[in-house]
This record gives C-alpha cells, sequence and structure tokens, in this order.
C-alpha cells in the first residue's frame, strides 16, 4: 500500500478540464481525501487560455480572472475544513501574472526552456534554444528554394514556422517531407546549404524527434534522448 498525493484541477476558465469552484469540486476534493490511498494535496488550475494573448494588458486580465477562480475555489476547499497544500497554475505566457499571485506555490510553466515562434511574440524576454535543421535539396527557380523538412519534421498548428537564419528567407509552405521557401531580393541558396527553422510550436514538434542535438557555440557538443517519444499508447 502507499499514498499518492493527488492535486484536483479547477476550471479556471480555459474550458477544458477541471471542475468550475463549487460543491462539485468541494466533494470531489473530499472523495480523495476519504481515499484510504489517496492523500489530497491541494488545487491546480490551468490558464491556457490566456497564454497566447499578445496583448500583455488581456493577457494579464484573463489569468488574473482566472487566477481569482482558482482563489474561490481555495477558499471553498478550506471552509470544507481541508488544508491547501500546493496551489499550481500559469504557464510560460503568464508566469509573470501567475508567479506573483498570494498563495500561488508552483508554476507550471515548461516552454519557456527552448521557446518556439509563437511564445517569442508573447514573451520576447525568452530566446528561441530549439530550431530544426534542414538541408536545401532544391532551388528550382529564382527566389524559391526547397529543403527537407515537413510536417513529419516539424508542425504547423500554430502556423508556419519561421526561418531563424539566414536572414531574408520564409516559409510559404510545408509538405510532407518538404518546406517551400520564398527568398527575399538577391538572397541566393545552394544545394546542401543548411536551413535552420523555428517551429511555431515546440512541444509537438519534440514529440517527432527521437534526440537533442546539443549545440554550443556552433559545434555539436552531446546528444539528449528524448525519451518520452512514442509513450503516448
Amino acid at each position: 500500500p502507499f499514498d499518492l498525493g493527488v492535486l484536483v484541477e479547477v476550471d479556471v476558465g480555459m474550458e477544458r478540464c477541471g471542475v468550475p469552484p463549487g460543491e462539485a469540486l468541494v466533494e470531489l476534493c473530499r472523495f480523495v481525501d476519504d481515499s484510504s490511498s489517496l492523500v489530497f494535496r491541494g488545487l491546480m488550475g490551468y490558464e491556457g487560455h490566456a497564454v497566447f494573448l499578445e496583448d500583455r494588458e488581456e493577457r494579464k486580465a484573463v489569468a488574473t480572472k482566472a487566477m481569482e477562480r482558482l482563489q474561490e475555489a481555495r477558499h471553498l476547499v478550506e471552509e470544507a475544513g481541508l488544508e491547501v497544500e500546493i496551489m499550481s497554475a500559469g504557464g510560460t505566457g503568464t508566469y509573470d501574472v501567475t508567479g506573483q499571485w498570494p498563495g500561488v506555490t508552483e508554476v507550471q510553466a515548461g516552454s519557456y526552456v527552448v521557446t518556439d515562434a509563437r511564445y517569442r511574440r508573447v514573451c520576447p524576454e525568452f530566446r528561441p534554444a530549439l530550431t530544426v535543421l534542414s538541408t536545401v535539396i532544391s532551388c528550382p527557380r529564382k527566389g524559391v528554394a526547397v529543403t527537407d523538412a515537413g510536417l513529419k519534421s516539424i508542425t504547423s498548428e500554430f502556423g508556419l514556422p519561421e526561418v531563424a537564419a539566414p536572414e531574408g528567407v520564409t516559409v510559404k509552405h510545408l509538405a510532407e517531407e518538404h518546406a517551400i521557401l520564398t527568398l527575399d531580393g538577391d538572397v541566393e541558396l545552394e544545394v546542401g546549404q543548411k536551413i535552420a527553422l523555428l517551429p511555431s510550436h515546440s512541444c509537438t514538434t519534440i514529440n517527432l524527434h527521437s534526440e537533442f542535438v546539443v549545440v554550443e557555440h556552433s559545434r555539436e557538443r552531446t546528444r539528449w534522448p528524448i525519451e518520452a517519444r512514442g509513450k503516448v499508447r
């Protein structure tokens, strides 16, 4: 026998998972607390509907409203006689709001570690550290090039990837195994040239690969396995 610590998720406005503040939430927390093999540790809320809002004031307002719902939930649970040891919330886009909220003990931000094209517009203080290194395999005509990284290598549900290097190059389209690039002005690429693509969504792009190639000062230092890849079954 063992005791498994549990956080009960509160729906703070994202309308995806969790129970909204109210009697049903209190009953669920009581159920966990009364279990012989579970230990009620606290509450968790994720304001995912706020993290990508690019306007800082709008993002702050939506995140604040979400935290007010989480605080309301905590008040109800504590009134019922249960101790809320942990209150977990936040994401990369809202860490600076949630992280200062009274009572929050844990910030769930994760994407900031590598950042991506979408989060770069929201949180420019975090520099991107993840790119997909592709190779030019064709230059069919002036102003157009094709690389070997398509949808099997980089995801696009948050938009097309950006070209991290070189400058003056834009991704126009992603096919299964190819990226079609447009070149500005007099920019020219050559077959075999390396093109660093910045994903629009780091999380799902990482899931397509088996390892990270760790580069420092343009030199490969080591490789880290992506151990969770393929574990969704």
